[in-house]
C-alpha cells in the first residue's frame, strides 16, 4: 500500500505542477473491479493536456516507473495511464463533462484535491 500511496501522490503533485484543475481521487477498492483508484484531472488546452502527459511520465519514472505509456495521443480529449490498480484520466474541459466517470463509478469514495 505504501507504493501505491508514493505513485498516488507522485501523480497528484505531477498534475498539480501543470496547473490541472478538478483532480479528483475515486477510491474503488470496495467495488471490487480492475482498479484501486482513478485521479481524473481536466486540462483547459491541448498544451496544457500535453504538459500534464510529459509531467506524470517524468515524475512516475523518477519513483521508478517507467514504460508506462499514455493511452490516446497528445491530440486527444482524454488520455489516460494505466499503473495497474491506478488509472489517471486527463480530459478536456469538454471530454469530462460528456463522460462524466464521476457520476458514473459513484459507488466509489470521492476526494476532491485542492488545486494551488
Amino acid at each position: 500500500m505504501a507504493e501505491k500511496n508514493i505513485l498516488l501522490e507522485t501523480v497528484i503533485e505531477a498534475i498539480k505542477s501543470k496547473k490541472g484543475k478538478n483532480i479528483t481521487l475515486l477510491d474503488l477498492r470496495e467495488l471490487g473491479v480492475f482498479a484501486e483508484y482513478f485521479v481524473l484531472a481536466t486540462a483547459s488546452s491541448t498544451p496544457q493536456i500535453n504538459a500534464l502527459i510529459d509531467a506524470v511520465d517524468e515524475n512516475a519514472s523518477k519513483i521508478g516507473i517507467k514504460g508506462v505509456r499514455p493511452q490516446g495521443d497528445n491530440r486527444s480529449p482524454w488520455v489516460l495511464f494505466d499503473f495497474g490498480d491506478i488509472i489517471v484520466h486527463i480530459f478536456s474541459e469538454e471530454a469530462r463533462g460528456f463522460y462524466q466517470l464521476e457520476r458514473l463509478w459513484s459507488e466509489g469514495k470521492k476526494s476532491e484535491i485542492a488545486d494551488e
